[in-house]
């Protein structure tokens, strides 16, 4: 996609958004937007060559109308010249949306002509600041396009209403051929805010996701990731059991009642939604994202009060600013219930897979390994506890396993990194009434063994390590296990380090498994242990890497042999 193309996508999104007024200052760079804009039947052009007059006017015209404007400009210094009237937005909350044509980011500092360092260049005196992609080839790129400029219209005309900078780098060329000729898409994506009175939708836009909630044959509620709000989680319910919505919750949405799947990833493409509702924070299960993207429902509801709003299914079309709770009671007696067929389908796979669960072979007592080890550790933890569960390997082990719902479940999972996996579980503990537990892999505790330097013994803090002597996760992807050429110790972290010396140096008891007997006559002594204490699991890894393999593969023949 050249860049003419994308302006023109840019253009159609912002006139589908309801933008019908442009101010352009002429210039080469600019060219692509330039003529988008004059092309497109529904929006206003107005030509003014001195860009610090036309930000004044493009300012005044977004005051008269109450709605928002486009400026554009080429490269370099015109875009500065449009910074007294973005400032002057910006204090008087007019809603401006600043559109500068930019270089390749390769040739700034280059000696080339209007190639200045544009990205933030009106910071901090506007709402936000957009970069788009320079280049278009991967799909990533167009989708990051068009979430960035219907977010960037969200931004300019949410309370308070203000500038917002959208920093367009275009690649020549930069005219379309006369057989390249670009033309406006009939239907382009958009992202719709919603806002809320009172916290609650108004009736205006109640109505219209009513009358989106018709045309759905299959809607479904995904939570993510969350503390556990019962109020919010009774609504939930309630709205579930009464219009016949099935639900999907990972184990760290901490949902606690027993309907839904809370196995995500277990969820066949046969079975995705055409509406999708989601709540809460990140989804974990890379499979359920991957078959969300390419199997992306026709609406995506995201209900969110506040904040930074991600897209990580590339299908959001309606972000709902009000209080989850708030949503599913205006709902409730407002959308009609659906066929019951669709929640039955996906209630049958959650049974499916409770039963494989029970019966895997793999899961029985035996052998000593990651998988039959994380099932007992959740099986046997005390009621109302609270359970850390670190990065990598584990917090996947506990999305994919039964463990009981009157405990918490947290995890690190805003970034997902390793570092400080410890050092929060601590932290929390130091504050917590409730016992606190950690389950960790060998990488993430020794990386962050600091935790317990000037940690009080004292704390109900237990910790459950799984040292597998090097870190496993890497074993059960499927694009390192492939590097033939140079093996996989170039992906794990190989070591011989113990846990028990370190915690000796500590102070801290040690309680060492090397079996499954070793854990179940230890587990009792561990739990009841005074303060601090670690477990150390000793696993193989190249084993584990090979029952998670069987335990996958066992599934999906279980699943399709119950399959119609």
């Amino acid at each position: 996609m050249k860049a003419y193309h994308a302006a023109y996508q840019i253009v159609q999104i912002l006139a589908a958004r309801g933008l019908r007024h442009v101010v352009i200052s002429p210039g080469s760079r600019s060219a692509p937007l330039t003529l988008a804009f004059a092309h497109h039947p529904k929006i206003h052009t107005y030509v003014v060559h001195d860009e610090r007059s036309a930000a004044y006017q493009a300012l005044g015209i977004a005051q008269t109308l109450c709605e928002a404007v486009a400026l554009v400009c080429t490269s370099g210094t015109a875009a500065v010249n449009f910074a007294p009237a973005v400032v002057e937005a910006f204090y008087l909350e007019v809603p401006l949306l600043v559109l500068t044509a930019d270089r390749p980011p390769e040739w700034i500092d280059q000696q080339d002509g209007q190639a200045i360092h544009q990205q933030h260049l009106f910071a901090p005196h506007v709402k936000k600041s957009y970069q788009l992609p320079v280049s278009y080839e991967h799909p990533d790129a167009r989708w990051h396009l068009q979430r960035s400029i219907n977010e960037a219209y969200n931004d300019a005309m949410r309370f308070p209403r203000g500038p917002v900078h959208v920093n367009c780098p275009f690649r020549e060329p930069l005219y379309p051929a006369p057989d390249d000729q670009p033309t406006f898409e009939e239907h382009c994506r958009t992202i719709e805010e919603i806002s809320a009175q009172n916290h609650s939708p108004d009736k205006e836009s109640l109505a219209l996701l009513a009358s989106l909630w018709e045309q759905a044959q299959r809607p479904l509620i995904l939570l993510g990731q969350s503390a556990y709000l019962a109020s919010f989680y009774e609504d939930v319910e309630q709205f579930c059991n009464r219009t016949n919505t099935p639900l999907i919750h990972g184990r760290l949405a901490n949902y606690p009642f027993s309907s839904g799947l809370p196995y995500p990833n277990i969820l066949p493409h046969t079975l995705a939604p055409d509406l999708l509702i989601t709540a809460g924070g990140s989804v974990l299960s890379k499979p359920l994202k991957l078959l969300l993207r390419s199997h992306p429902p026709k609406y995506h509801w995201h209900i969110q009060t506040a904040g930074k709003v991600a897209d990580p299914f590339r299908s959001l079309t309606h972000l709902l600013r009000c209080n989850e709770a708030a949503f599913f009671k205006a709902s409730l007696q407002l959308f009609a219930p659906k066929a019951v067929q669709y929640r039955k389908q996906i209630e049958q796979l959650a049974a499916t897979y409770e039963s494989y669960l029970h019966e895997s072979p793999y899961l029985q007592a035996g052998e000593l390994h990651e998988l039959w080890l994380t099932q007992e550790v959740l099986k046997r933890l005390p009621a109302q506890s609270l359970l850390y569960v670190a990065n990598s390997s584990p917090v996947r082990y506990v999305e994919m396993l039964r463990s009981p719902r009157e405990v918490l479940v947290r995890a690190n999972r805003g970034t997902s990194g390793i570092d400080g996996c410890t050092s929060t579980a601590l932290g929390a503990a130091r504050v917590e009434q409730r016992p606190v537990f950690l389950l960790t892999g060998d990488v993430a505790f020794f990386y962050d063994s600091n935790a317990f330097w000037e940690a009080p013994q004292t704390l109900n803090f237990k910790v459950i390590l799984i040292n597998n002597q090097g870190g496993g996760i890497f074993r059960l992807i499927e694009g390192p296990r492939q590097q033939q050429s140079i093996g996989i110790t170039f992906f794990e972290t190989p070591h011989q380090r113990r846990a028990a010396s370190l915690m000796a140096h500590y102070g801290i008891p040690c309680f060492e498994v090397y079996s499954t007997a070793d854990f179940e006559s230890q587990w009792k002594a561990f739990v009841s242990q005074e303060g601090i204490a670690v477990m150390e699991v000793m696993v193989d890894r190249q084993q584990n890497a090979h029952i998670f393999e069987k335990f996958q593969q066992s599934w999906k023949e279980k699943l399709l042999a119950a399959s119609p």
